[in-house]
């Protein structure tokens, strides 16, 4: 198993995703194991999955991860992730969110005001179906161990993503000519907020010397409606 050294110690790697149609994370095998589920794909091979509520541990890295493997049909694929590790002490938990999808969008949103300093706990899960019939996507990031007063968790401050037709600074999508949704705008004001976190992280790791930003304790986990390919509503 691979390993990542840093801060005097050694830990495994234990490589995480999101999975889009149950909504939680998962690690995967080619294998049948105990607590796995059985996953048919696209394609009609087959995969299988072990789902977590969450993931929890200190951020000890944030990277945009863009790179080329080759596929089991021998073409090249690339990947584009938003790639974080939480090392909890025994391993360390890599989770990779594709860039541009729903959950990269929550996660930078709930984890964009996150004290570096501190242990965190992330979360993916399906909400309940709204009034309009929509399954909303939810991400959570809090503070391990943390509560408040009222014995609730403490959450990092919310990145306000408004749209610009709510007084906010977020474009949202538009209808083309062929009415079909164009993000284009607003992926990219999420892109350029995913570096700006990336150098706030780098910065704290180089100098450990940024305060830390605002907490609200009483934060519900933000939520996205969505369809199972992932986009938004």
């Amino acid at each position: 198993m691979a390993e990542v050294t840093g801060g005097g110690t050694s830990t495994p790697i234990i490589n995480y995703q999101v999975s889009g149609r149950e909504g939680k994370i998962y690690r995967s095998s080619k294998v049948e194991e105990p607590g796995y589920t059985r996953v048919e794909m696209q394609n009609g091979q087959i995969t299988y999955h072990k789902y977590v509520n969450g993931l929890s541990g200190r951020l000890t890295y944030m990277a945009h991860d863009v790179k080329e493997i080759q596929g089991n049909d021998g073409k090249k694929l690339k990947l584009d992730n938003l790639k974080i590790f939480l090392n909890d002490g025994q391993n360390t938990q890599a989770l990779s969110l594709k860039t541009y999808s729903t959950e990269w969008k929550l996660f930078i949103k709930n984890a964009f005001n996150v004290d570096f300093s501190k242990s965190l706990v992330v979360g993916f899960y399906k909400g309940a179906p709204a009034e309009n019939g929509k399954v909303y996507q939810q991400c959570s990031v809090s503070y391990e161990g943390e509560v408040n007063e009222d014995g609730k968790k403490v959450y990092p401050a919310w990145l306000n993503t408004d749209s610009t037709e709510k007084g906010g600074e977020v474009p949202p999508p538009v209808k083309n000519r062929k009415g079909e949704w164009d993000y284009t705008d607003n992926d990219l004001w999420y892109f350029d907020k995913m570096n700006e976190l990336i150098e706030r992280f780098k910065e704290f790791k180089n100098s450990g010397t940024i305060a830390p930003p605002p907490t609200t304790p009483n934060q519900q986990p933000a939520s996205v409606a969505s369809d199972d390919d992932g986009l938004p509503f």
